[in-house]
């Protein structure tokens, strides 16, 4: 497989399927600047604290979705995205190393609760074919172990270099047969990339050693500022990467160079 070279920030790295990491975004239900948000990664990244499972934003989607893929409703597991961080789901975000997945429990080659609740472009689909394609897109049990293999293959397969997946592009379905290609050719552009991007979950929080980067939205930069202000001896390990992401007329995102960069294994 080809392994392409990107420059960043002046520093030449690999980016391959093998260093993709796992991005996992902190939702504050409090104060959409992040104030909430930002102490709890900034205690989780200074290991005061662990990331444990949260309540889900959108209920009936992911209890669905848990049932169907035989999650106990008592030991629910951490999900993270494989090669991205998501706004819509938390101002905060952190990145971990793909050693954390010697905690998966589970693997979907999409946003699982999107297409276990039929949500936006999985709406193109019905009920039963919404919970048939949640079984053959998931990984298990016995079929775990070759997740990161299918992952290479898939994106070898249907993007031109690992960057292209990492920065969200679209990818060539043409030679997809499973579901999410009827998702990706009926939704309208701009169309989102949770149709295709890879999701883990993990049956614990990730070690500390194990924290790359804290992500932060514009706003909760400025919480992050106040809160170093307020309390000098915040902690940050000097391993881990302190990043800002950008806002542009649709809102905040994390689409900058730098933390697309981190996510591929700079």
């Amino acid at each position: 497989m080809t392994v392409p070279w990107r420059r960043v920030d002046d520093t030449v790295f690999p980016m391959s399927p093998w260093t993709v990491r796992l991005g996992h975004a902190i939702r504050d239900d409090v104060d959409r600047g992040g104030a909430e948000a930002v102490s709890a990664a900034v205690s989780i990244v200074a290991g005061t604290s662990s990331l444990g499972p949260r309540v889900p934003a959108d209920r009936a989607a992911v209890d669905a979705t848990e049932q169907a893929l035989g999650i106990s409703a008592t030991a629910r597991p951490l999900y993270a995205y494989v090669g991205d961080l998501n706004p819509s789901l938390g101002t905060v975000g952190l990145v971990m190393d793909r050693s954390w997945c010697r905690e998966l429990t589970g693997v979907t080659r999409c946003d699982s609760g999107g297409l276990g609740g039929r949500r936006g472009g999985f709406a193109a689909l019905t009920e039963s074919e919404a919970l048939a394609a949640l079984g053959a897109l998931s990984f298990a049990g016995a079929t775990l172990a070759s997740w990161d293999v299918e992952f290479a293959t898939e994106i070898d397969a249907s993007y031109p270099a690992t960057e292209a997946y990492v920065t969200g592009a679209e990818p060539d379905v043409t030679a997809w047969t499973d579901a999410r290609a009827t998702c990706v050719r009926k939704a309208e552009a701009p169309r989102d990339r949770r149709l295709w991007t890879w999701e883990a979950r993990l049956g614990t929080g990730p070690q500390v050693d194990e924290i790359v980067a804290l992500v932060l939205s514009p706003a909760a930069s400025k919480q992050f500022a106040a809160l170093v202000e307020r309390d000098p001896e915040v902690d940050i390990p000097d391993r881990v990467k302190i990043l800002t992401g950008d806002i542009d007329a649709e809102g905040s995102h994390f689409h900058t160079p730098r933390v697309r960069a981190v996510l591929g294994g700079a």
